[in-house]
């Protein structure tokens, strides 16, 4: 979506301006991530912030079972894991592969 295009690329105003105009906070695309997922494995913190603070589910999970606070540690966004973590992600979730966001660390 329109959406996930502005929060992959850490536009926080378009994001801002869209969720204003109805856009689906929890909208999926075809690997059934959401906008939070696209911000935080890009470490759009910046972004990131804005749609917890409008209720994003940080447990969403993808088709892998990916929490956003996996990819954000996968990708080594580590302004992002540690947003989330003070946000209280969950640091046990467990993606479809029996994988933490520690083990994605690595």
């Amino acid at each position: 979506t329109v959406l996930h295009f502005a929060a992959k690329n850490g536009r926080h105003d378009v994001v801002h301006l869209l969720l204003e105009h109805g856009a689906d906070i929890e909208a999926r695309n075809d690997s059934k991530a959401t906008p939070l997922h696209a911000a935080a494995s890009a470490g759009h913190t910046k972004t990131v912030d804005p749609l917890l603070q409008r209720g994003a589910a940080m447990e969403a999970t993808n088709i892998r079972g990916q929490t956003p606070l996996s990819l954000a540690s996968q990708y080594g966004r580590l302004r992002t894991v540690r947003l989330l973590l003070e946000r209280g992600a969950n640091v046990e979730a467990c993606d479809l592969k029996g994988l933490t966001p520690l083990h994605a660390s690595l």
